[in-house]
């Protein structure tokens, strides 16, 4: 999978950026990541697993829960994920006050 197909969906920037400061259950991920679908979380997190940027833990209970935390190599790609982030706290609130403005 191309390195723009797996980072450039919407949810797939969401979510390991959730698991940077500590592993989550997949409903508190599904509270977390506002407006996310669960069959788009379920999708989402499968291909995360996948591309080894996530991995998750099932706990042998009933139901099973499913815990999921970002691996070494998720976490390397924190810089990713932080800098559209700068980018937006930078330079939105200015295009905020320019609509405004018209």
């Amino acid at each position: 999978m191309g390195t723009i197909n797996l980072i450039g969906r919407k949810w797939t920037m969401l979510i390991p950026w959730e698991l940077l400061d500590q592993d989550h259950k997949y409903t508190e991920l599904q509270h977390r990541v506002d407006g996310i679908f669960q069959n788009i979380l379920s999708g989402e997190l499968r291909s995360l697993v996948l591309a080894g940027l996530v991995e998750h833990e099932v706990a042998p209970t009933v139901p099973p829960q499913v815990t999921y935390r970002i691996t070494p190599e998720g976490r390397s790609s924190e810089e990713v994920f932080a800098t559209p982030d700068r980018w937006g706290l930078r330079y939105l609130p200015h295009t905020v006050v320019r609509q405004t403005r018209k």
